[in-house]
């Protein structure tokens, strides 16, 4: 189970470890959490870099670091994160 302060609208599991997880809320921030130290986020995002809209879509990316992730809003824009 985890805990948010706003309601989650999109969530998904890391694609290479499975206890970390990417949330995007409604008011259009970004959490993350980490299972194994855990139910609260870990960290989440600042509601002046986020979208204006609550977020629809979340994505994690291949990418060197395997840290990365986008997120998609009605707002019409993508966030890379």
């Amino acid at each position: 189970m985890i805990e948010s302060q706003c309601p989650i609208r999109r969530i998904e599991f890391h694609h290479k470890d499975g206890h970390v997880l990417a949330g995007g809320l409604m008011n259009g921030q970004v959490a993350l959490w980490d299972m194994r130290k855990s139910s609260t986020n870990i960290g989440i995002s600042n509601i002046r870099n986020g979208h204006r809209d609550p977020i629809l879509s979340l994505e994690w990316i291949q990418s060197k670091t395997n840290s990365e992730f986008l997120t998609g809003s009605s707002d019409g824009q993508v966030g890379i994160c």
